[in-house]
């Protein structure tokens, strides 16, 4: 039987939604004590959570980041606030749906149900969670946490969005329209800086985890997250740099080499081309000499055989004496 956490502060309500909760064979447990909502939350094992946005103490947006830290079960929120920046918020710090007063308890329960099956019952993607890992980060992108070796940080709905485009190309550059597909749907109307924000906060975030890999801007093509190649189970990657001042060191380093390679490459290939110049000329050269010589000899023994046949014809025309001529 699946537990569902009340987290409401009105009373009529909260005991209204238990009853009907319990009606369909489920379990309610109702928090009474709005300072120990995590010690409840842990104790009921709740699968799902029921949460208003006003409460005593602190909201329910806080709750709910408390929640998602450590558990992925469904949160849905339940209030009378009912502006889109309201339920924008609920989003973004880990909510699954958003459902304003008053309301239907048909609605309710049908949407239970329905985050239920997604969560656990036959549309389940697998009882593992989802991880994203690339050199010492892992990205539960399910809860939006970060984690680095013993370390972990809480991430907002874009930043986890922006670190998974990241971690999934780690070493290789993900272009900024492509990042700005991906955090907001129509994103034309979104200002350039705010990238750079949402790029700075996690840049923070790396660096209180103290964690190696960096972000990493590749002017005019958009970002990388360099990954130290020990440590890469993606690809080889670059060493560390920090932050942009730093960026381009590496990127420098890389080039020089690429250039002493190309030039001892081209002075390889110049003395080479230089050699066979030179062979190919020695043999033109050779065979010329050899032709000459051969060409003078015939010569002087065509000349020398003609001589011959002259003098010995010349002989034979000539009378001895007591001939007649």
């Amino acid at each position: 039987m699946s537990t569902i956490l009340i987290v409401e502060d009105d009373c009529k309500i909260a005991e209204l939604l238990r009853g009907d909760i319990e009606k369909y064979g489920y379990r309610a447990e109702v928090v009474e004590d709005f300072e120990r909502v995590m010690e409840t939350f842990r104790e009921s094992e709740a699968k799902l959570v029921l949460l208003d946005v006003n409460l005593p103490k602190y909201d329910g947006f806080y709750w709910c980041r408390q929640i998602r830290a450590e558990s992925v079960c469904p949160i849905l929120f339940i209030s009378a606030r009912d502006g889109q920046m309201e339920q924008v918020m609920a989003l973004e710090n880990g909510a699954d749906d958003y459902i304003t007063k008053p309301f239907h308890y048909e609605i309710v329960l049908a949407k239970i149900r329905s985050h239920l099956r997604r969560a656990y019952g036959e549309y389940a993607a697998g009882p593992e969670e989802t991880k994203i890992q690339a050199g010492g980060l892992t990205l539960y992108p399910e809860r939006f946490a970060l984690a680095a070796g013993e370390r972990s940080t809480e991430l907002s709905q874009k930043e986890s969005l922006l670190l998974e485009a990241l971690l999934r190309r780690a070493g290789r550059v993900v272009s900024r329209d492509r990042l700005l597909g991906i955090m907001w749907e129509d994103h034309h109307f979104i200002d350039d800086n705010t990238l750079n924000v949402y790029i700075t906060r996690v840049r923070k975030k790396l660096k209180e985890l103290q964690a190696a890999e960096v972000i990493e801007v590749v002017r005019g093509a958009g970002y990388l997250l360099n990954v130290p190649e020990a440590d890469s189970h993606e690809r080889p990657a670059a060493g560390a740099v920090s932050g942009e001042s730093g960026g381009s060191e590496e990127p420098g380093a890389r080039r020089a080499h690429a250039a002493q390679g190309d030039a001892a490459d081209a002075g390889a290939r110049r003395a080479h081309a230089a050699q066979g110049d030179a062979a190919e000329s020695g043999a033109r050269r050779t065979h010329a000499a050899q032709g000459g010589s051969e060409e003078s000899g015939a010569r002087r023994t065509h000349a020398a055989q003609g001589a011959t046949a002259d003098s010995a014809d010349g002989q034979v025309r000539q009378p001895s004496e007591g001939e007649q001529p």
